[in-house]
């Protein structure tokens, strides 16, 4: 059996940990984190064309960082903004810089004080053009697992946030999430969760148990609530 157009372009990925994130609209663009022992996952940034391979620095002013790629290496629809996510020092708090391409110039760096969001664990999507991004937040802090229990729609240019993990009466998720997806315009959200509070009759589950999803569900946001 062949593929379909036999065409393959082979991208520098040299570790032996890889998380290859997203790839561009048009296909020019991948972004992704590569670990780098004993430190930490590396996000990067590279051009399919050339094969030209960029390391997203660390952001600056804000302590010291440790990497945590794969807590959110996205890239806009258009293009021009990747997020990469940072731990504080040893800590479960994180920032989430994001940055312009194609040069990867720092435009913002996102923390629990300047967003408001409390526990803030990354960023899990960011919009067609750069403007909102979808951030997970800790229900409780610190939790073993560091599980995200509540994800907002975040406006980078407005502050406003949009809680998303929460039913038609406005009551929070009774469990974590555990797989996260989200629509390029992040008006469809895709979560995993052992909630029982969401649907009528659903099987029930105690509080934060069970860890792994036992439901998936699509979250369509309101565009008026933005």
């Amino acid at each position: 059996m062949e593929w379909p157009s036999g065409v393959f372009h082979r991208l520098p990925f040299h570790g032996p940990e890889i998380e290859v994130s997203k790839v561009s609209a048009d296909g020019s663009l991948v972004t992704g984190s590569e670990y780098r022992d004993p430190i930490g996952y590396f996000p990067f940034g590279v051009d399919v064309a050339t094969g030209r391979r960029r390391f997203i620095a660390a952001p600056t002013g804000v302590g010291p960082t440790v990497p945590n790629g794969t807590q959110g290496v996205y890239l806009s629809g258009d293009g021009t903004h990747v997020t990469s996510s940072w731990r504080i020092g040893d800590g479960i708090d994180r920032v989430v810089q994001i940055s312009r391409l194609p040069d990867l110039r720092v435009e913002q760096v996102l923390t629990q004080d300047n967003t408001g969001l409390t526990a803030f664990t990354g960023v899990y999507g960011i919009n067609h053009d750069g403007s909102v991004v979808l951030a997970g937040c800790l229900r409780r802090k610190p939790d073993p697992y560091l599980i995200p229990g509540d994800l907002y729609r975040y406006n980078r240019q407005t502050g406003a946030r949009t809680r998303v993990t929460v039913n038609s009466q406005g009551v929070p998720l009774n469990a974590p999430l555990d797989r996260i997806g989200a629509s390029a315009d992040l008006r469809t959200i895709l979560i995993g969760t052992g909630a029982n509070n969401l649907v009528k009759d659903d099987a029930p589950v105690g509080e934060w148990a069970p860890i792994r999803a036992n439901d998936v569900f699509t979250v369509d946001i309101d565009p008026v609530q933005q």
